[in-house]
């Protein structure tokens, strides 16, 4: 069963929903259970973390990275951005079903210049997909801590039979 990724929002930390970004005032921080002490965020400090074609990476979730970490969720358009960058959103680098293979890393494009390859959903277990191609989860390199390092970005994993606890996602 596919969810929105709200849905998880809510399940996880009982907060009201999320509405549309990048006018919401409700910013979430994401995590992979392999390890919830790094969070997915954008390099740097600033916007330029999320220019068009890099990818997004892990950081730790004390302290810094700030706004580059904390994600809205647009329920109309399902796409992720950044505080720091609402224009930015996240996408495969491809379109369509384009750059969702095994190993493939999502990036950052204009929200104005995206597709389907820009809209996200969650599945029942708290994997997110792009809906563009929804057998594909994204996740950690790797079924362990190690692949939520600094500066590591995520990948696309096949859902069947999912990589373990890199591809089940949590909020702060």
């Amino acid at each position: 069963m596919k969810l929105t990724l709200p849905l998880l929002i809510f399940a996880i930390t009982a907060a009201e929903s999320v509405h549309a970004a990048p006018t919401s005032d409700i910013y979430f921080n994401l995590y992979t259970l392999a390890n919830t002490d790094q969070c997915l965020g954008a390099e740097g400090s600033g916007a330029g973390g999320t220019e068009s074609g890099k990818s997004p990476i892990f950081w730790s979730c004390k302290g810094s990275p700030g706004d580059n970490a904390k994600w809205a969720y647009d329920e109309e358009t399902g796409h992720l951005t950044t505080k720091a960058a609402p224009g930015q959103c996240l996408s495969s680098s491809g379109p369509g079903s384009a750059g969702t293979g095994n190993g493939d890393s999502p990036i950052f494009l204009s929200c104005a210049d995206v597709g389907d390859n820009a809209n996200w959903g969650i599945d029942d277990v708290g994997n997110i997909y792009n809906t563009a191609s929804p057998e594909q989860c994204l996740g950690s390199r790797g079924n362990n801590a190690a692949g939520t390092e600094n500066g590591k970005s995520p990948i696309f994993w096949s859902c069947e039979g999912s990589p373990g606890d890199n591809a089940v996602w949590g909020t702060l």
